[in-house]
């Protein structure tokens, strides 16, 4: 199972002044398990280094991370493992798409 993705680009020719760039990406079917990352984020981590790779950019020049962050401790751990061996000390400011995690309604 690879999972489900999306992604959206809006791509504008002749603007006066760009807002972003789209230089790079990556991916990775690491096959770990069939719904679990594996534990030291190994296919994130290759994911990250395949874009950075491609846009010809070393983690130093990135500005801004938004991670996935589900909320759950196999993936929350593994992608924070990816992360900091891709990028070490020199962290860029980083946010979430999930993050806060959704809580179970209490039982009356």
């Amino acid at each position: 199972s690879l999972g489900e993705a999306a992604a959206f680009a809006l791509l504008e020719r002749d603007v006066a002044a760009p807002q972003a760039w789209l230089r790079g990406v990556g991916e990775s079917s690491d096959g770990f398990h069939m719904s679990s990352p594996h534990p030291q984020g190994a296919g994130a981590a290759e994911a990250m280094q395949a874009a950075l790779a491609q846009a010809g950019v070393a983690p130093g020049e990135i500005d801004y991370l938004n991670l996935h962050g589900t909320a759950t401790p196999n993936n929350d751990s593994a992608e924070d493992l990816a992360v900091n061996a891709v990028f070490g000390d020199r962290l860029p400011p980083v946010s979430s798409i999930k993050p806060v995690p959704s809580v179970p309604a209490q039982e009356s």
